[in-house]
């Protein structure tokens, strides 16, 4: 059996090791960015899922209780907050304080009824996984008065909303 000089085997690795990266190589760090950019969480091996999920959750109850406090009147503010609850397994349910912002928006903001309702029925079910409250009356309340804001809309923007009234 023939013995390897130790010699060309460490020139051969210290070539390896110190040659610069060929020109290739630059242009797959700006498709990784790329890649970073569409899905933040791209950098987390698909074995680990659970974290993954974890922080999207987290980030998800951050972006709805960030625009709470930012806005607390604004359709995009309930929809954050109906959809808490499934992005984090109904760990966060925000029921009550989604309420109260289809309240707010529905005195506040007549012209934002129809994207907050379609906000409630896309998420709807997040009422139904608390068994220890019953949301129907206060959801109907907030219906009604939605329902008493439409004749005072102009007349496409209460088509929208899904009361036209002729």
């Amino acid at each position: 059996m023939r013995r390897l000089s130790a010699v060309p085997l460490a020139t051969g690795l210290l070539i390896v090791l110190v040659a610069p990266a060929p020109p290739g190589g630059a242009q797959q760090q700006p498709a990784a960015k790329a890649v970073a950019a569409v899905d933040s969480f791209a950098e987390y091996p698909p074995d680990e899922s659970a974290v993954r999920n974890m922080l999207r959750a987290g980030l998800a109850v951050k972006r709805a209780v960030f625009q709470l406090a930012q806005s607390p009147d604004s359709p995009e503010t309930a929809a954050s907050l109906l959809a808490a609850p499934y992005a984090t397994f109904l760990a966060h349910e925000r029921s009550a304080e989604s309420i109260r912002v289809m309240r707010a928006v529905v005195e506040r903001h007549p012209e934002a009824i129809a994207r907050t309702i379609a906000a409630l029925l896309r998420w709807s079910s997040a009422f139904d996984s608390d068994s220890a409250r019953d949301y129907r009356p206060a959801l109907r309340e907030v219906l009604e008065a939605a329902r008493g804001k439409l004749p005072g809309l102009p007349r496409a923007e209460a088509a929208v909303s899904g009361g036209c009234q002729a």
